[in-house]
């Protein structure tokens, strides 16, 4: 009797199709972060970190094309699938640090750009399986919180927001909250809900 699990072949494909989704998103990414830096520092001539945020746009294009090269470079399809897999991982924890440095760069906790977090989380729960969707959510939560706490305590230098509404001070830790607790609870709530319809799904292939 064949023991292989009868799942696993859409769920190599599945893996496949949402790795190279993600490649392509973060083609997007990177490029619109670039035109986002040009257009505020060169067409509105504002004062920002325009060095950094630069960088950051290009550092998302340079590891996206060597994981662009990694999962398209084998032409055999179970090859293919397993270094789908494997890089997974590492792509959603630079895309962590990426959006981590990208929102100090545009204001830190008062950055207009901190709901940004919500489509990392979304990423993480459709491609992670088990509990690492909430590992990662966990991480994503850890990294903002510990960013505010950081910049607020002057361990780093707070960067002014690239737009804001409103004055906000990265020191006054009750604005802070303010700031990201309806973040937080977005993550938290998109995590679980999307873990559970894919639970639902990859059940429905095995049965």
């Amino acid at each position: 009797m064949d023991s292989r699990d009868p799942g696993e072949p859409a769920a190599d494909s599945d893996i496949l199709q949402r790795a190279i989704w993600l490649i392509r998103l973060r083609w997007v990414a990177g490029f619109l972060t670039l035109l986002f830096t040009f257009y505020l520092d060169q067409l509105r001539q504002m004062t920002i970190p325009a060095t950094g945020l630069y960088l950051t746009g290009v550092s998302f294009l340079l590891y996206n094309a060597f994981f662009a090269w990694y999962v398209g470079s084998s032409s055999l399809g179970k090859e293919q699938s397993s270094r789908a897999r494997a890089s997974i991982i590492p792509q959603l924890s630079l895309d962590l640090l990426g959006l981590l440095a990208f929102i100090h760069l545009s204001g830190g906790a008062c950055s207009p750009l901190v709901p940004l977090v919500t489509v990392t989380a979304v990423v993480g729960a459709l491609l992670l399986r088990g509990r690492r969707p909430y590992l990662y959510a966990a991480a994503i939560l850890v990294g903002l919180v510990g960013l505010a706490w950081i910049e607020g305590n002057g361990l780093i230098a707070h960067q002014g927001a690239v737009v804001v509404a409103r004055a906000c001070d990265p020191t006054n830790i009750d604005q802070v909250v303010l700031n990201l607790f309806f973040t937080l609870v977005a993550v938290v709530g998109i995590v679980t809900l999307l873990t559970g319809v894919s639970g639902r799904q990859v059940h429905r292939l095995r049965s």
